[in-house]
């Protein structure tokens, strides 16, 4: 016997009431200081660490 498809809550606007309440609530199994929340290096970041193994040091300055 099979069981029917489970079909989210829906307010009169259409909103899934479901994520609605995640939303205000708050996902309860993630933790507070979930990694993903942690900003991700950025490209310039990352060369930056490794431009003194691929580039030349910088002519000194003539002045």
């Amino acid at each position: 016997m099979e069981e029917p498809e489970q079909q989210p809550e829906v307010d009169e606007s259409g909103r899934n009431l479901t994520q609605r309440r995640i939303d205000e609530e708050g996902a309860s199994d993630e933790p507070a200081d979930a990694p993903w929340d942690e900003p991700l290096p950025t490209q310039v970041d990352a060369a930056d660490e490794h431009a003194d193994e691929t580039s030349p040091p910088p002519p000194p300055d003539p002045a």
